[in-house]
Formats: C-alpha cells, structure tokens, sequence
C-alpha cells in the first residue's frame, strides 16, 4: 500500500463461510485505519472476490473503496446472527431426509427443457441472506464507479454446476479481459455484476440454492478457486493485498489436535464440517509462495541481464 500512487493495487478477498468476519474486520482495517498511518487513501483499483470474498467485493465495488466506510461492513458483521443469513424451519427438517435420498428437487426438466423458473434446491431458506446483500450493496454504482475509473475492474468467481468450470464474471470498462489463458477449467466471462453473481459464489453446495445466471446454474466459486489471485493479475494489477481465511497452524499443534479428530470421528457435525473443509479448497499460500519465486526469477534476470529482460523473456505477440 506504500507503493507510489501509479501502483494498480487489487485486494484479493477469499471464501470462508463465517470466517468472512475476519476479512471484513481487515478491511474495516484498510478503509477507516491505514489512511491515517500511510497519509493518505489507500486507493484500490482492482477487486476480485470469492464466496463470502465475492459479496464483500462487490460491496467495495459500490463504495469505491472510500476511506472511512469500513465501520458500517464492521458493524454489519458484528450484528449478524445465524437467523439472520438462513431460516431452517421444522417443514425442511421433514423434507430433508427426502431431498437427500433425491425424491424432492429432482427430475423436473432434466430430460427435456428446463422452464426458466426452475431452480435446483438448497437445504436452507437463504432469503435472509439475499436480502442482506440486495440492501448492503448499492448494485446500481457499481458500474457508474467502474465508468468513471474510481474501480478499474470488479471480478466474482463461481463454479458452473454443469461443467464443473470456474467463471470468472468480470466487468471493466471495456468488459474485456486484457489476457487470459487458454484454460478449459478456468474461464472468464466480462458482464455486469450483480446480485446474482455474488449470491452465486457464495452458494454453499447442497446447503445453499444454486443461482441461475444465463441458463446454467452456478455455486460457490471456492470449490475451485477459492483465492482468485489469478484473475486479479490478468485484469491489470501489479500489487496485491491477499487476505486469506485458512490459518496455517504450526505442525506441533496440528499433532496435538490429532487425537480429538480422531475421537470425534463419528461425530456427523464434525464429519460435516471436515467434508466443507475440504470442499472448499484453499492453496494461496501455496499461490503466493509460486509468486514470489517468479518474482525472484525476474528480479534476478533484470540484474543480470539488464531492464529488459522480461520483455527479451517473453517478446510481444
């Protein structure tokens, strides 16, 4: 964030569930606190965001960053219950045996044309939820802060249910991509963000709804591409604040916890949460320790071979 006002600076949000307090509390951090410590606002051009990290995106999107609007995210959080995101009535307990064992939600258009009412079902009622971030989020700025250059890009992530692939919906100024790779898994789609989009990366499979969005539906973006380090470089950053919502603990406590995990085995809530855990694959420190080596490798080259090596690396097309 000390870097020169020219920098194009990305925050890089990940998905977490309930963790997402941890990153809304960094960036109440970053908005309302830094300024104040670097003199200035700390001004943030591209934002990317995954599941619980896509709604706050889009959220940053809406305010374009602005110093001293951290506290109302802050407090949102900090008033948030479990009734609050999702209702979980004695109608859904009853049902959900059946949905389960697949005799509810199913069939219906499978075979044929699907009605463009039809929605594939989620354990719980996210109403609540949708209506947090349909009232948090001001959809209708998001493309006037983005026209008139206040967000250079705004980028969700979301697992396409059909093919398995992460869409990247992107939205620019030109609504293009300046490179992506050639990547059958990893797509990008430019658009306008709205609502939808976010709900669709923070779709929890099997516990939330999937969102439908041009014909396919879509959940959480974290099955793939929990940290979308990736789409933040391709659309333009050169420096990057990553939060990430995996702690990494030290192997020794890791040993400790071994013999609860193994004890609480047959626990069906512990089990439930050891398979989310899992769903919802985390590899950024992974992803940043490949970058700093690229990194180290340009440096070097450049002090080997002078200030351009990169362009001598990789000439242009």
């Amino acid at each position: 964030m000390s870097e020169p006002s020219e920098s194009r600076i990305a925050v890089v949000l990940s998905g977490g569930g309930a963790r997402g307090a941890y990153e809304a509390g960094v960036l109440s951090w970053v908005l309302d606190e830094l300024p104040a410590v670097l003199g200035r606002a700390a001004r943030i051009s591209v934002i990317t965001g995954t599941s619980v990290g896509a709604i706050h995106a889009c959220y940053l999107a809406s305010i374009a960053c602005a110093p001293g609007s951290g506290a109302a995210l802050e407090r949102l959080w900090r008033d948030m219950s479990l009734t609050g995101v999702y209702r979980l009535g004695i109608r859904d307990v009853v049902r959900m045996p059946l949905w389960l064992l697949g005799r509810l939600g199913g069939g219906a258009g499978i075979t044929g044309e699907r009605e463009e009412g039809f929605r594939l079902p989620g354990l719980f009622d996210t109403a609540p939820l949708e209506d947090i971030v349909a009232r948090e989020v001001d959809w209708a700025r998001i493309r006037g802060n983005i026209e008139t250059g206040h967000v250079h890009a705004l980028a969700v992530t979301a697992t396409e249910i059909a093919t398995g692939r992460s869409v990247v919906f992107f939205d620019n100024r030109e609504r293009q991509a300046p490179s992506w790779p050639d990547d059958p898994f990893v797509i990008a789609r430019g658009t306008g963000i709205m609502r939808d989009h976010a709900l669709a990366s923070a779709a929890i499979p099997v516990l939330f709804a999937p969102r439908r969005i041009d014909g396919a539906f879509f959940c959480d973006g974290g099955l793939r591409l929990n940290t979308p380090l990736s789409p933040a470089l391709r659309l333009g950053a050169d420096r990057v604040l990553v939060i990430g919502l995996r702690h990494r603990r030290p192997s020794y406590v890791e040993d400790r916890l071994a013999l609860y995990r193994e004890t609480s085995y047959l626990n069906p809530a512990f089990l439930a949460g050891k398979i989310l855990n899992a769903l919802l694959l985390d590899r950024v420190e992974n992803d940043i320790d490949q970058l700093h080596l690229m990194n180290d490798v340009l440096r070097t080259g450049e002090l080997e071979f002078g200030p351009d090596f990169l362009e001598r690396l990789v000439p242009p097309p």
